[in-house]
C-alpha cells in the first residue's frame, strides 16, 4: 500500500508540474501565489511532500484548473498502478536469473534510467 501512496503524490505532483508549465509559470512564480517556498513547492511535484487538500486547492486556484487536473480518478489510478504491478511481476518472472541476481538486475535498469 505504501508504494501506491508514493505513486499518488508523485503523480499528483508530475499533474501540478505539468499545469504550471502550461501556463508559463516557474516554480518560485506558483510557490508565491500560493505562500509557500520554491523548495516545498518543488517537493510537492516530485512527491517527495504530501501536500493538504488546502494546499491542493490553492494550487488549482492559482493555476486556473480544476483539482480533478491534480487528482486521478480513483478508477483510473487503481487501473493504472495495478498495469504496472502486473507488468513488473511479468518482466520479474521472466528472468532466468536467480532472486538476487533479478533485483540486481532490476536496480540496475531503474539506475540507468534516472541517470538519463
Amino acid at each position: 500500500m505504501e508504494n501506491r501512496n508514493k505513486i499518488l503524490y508523485q503523480t499528483i505532483g508530475g499533474n501540478i508540474s505539468l499545469q504550471r508549465k502550461k501556463k508559463n509559470l516557474g516554480q518560485e512564480k506558483l510557490a508565491k501565489l500560493i505562500s509557500l517556498s520554491r523548495s516545498s513547492l518543488a517537493n510537492i511535484e516530485t512527491g517527495n511532500h504530501q501536500p493538504s487538500i488546502f494546499t491542493i486547492y490553492e494550487i488549482c486556484q492559482a493555476l486556473e484548473c480544476e483539482i480533478t487536473d491534480l487528482i486521478p480518478t480513483v478508477e483510473g489510478f487503481v487501473t493504472s498502478t495495478t498495469e504496472i504491478e502486473e507488468k513488473f511481476v511479468d518482466i520479474y518472472n521472466s528472468l532466468q536469473e536467480n532472486t538476487s541476481e533479478k533485483n540486481l538486475l532490476i536496480f540496475k535498469k531503474l539506475f540507468e534510467k534516472n541517470k538519463k
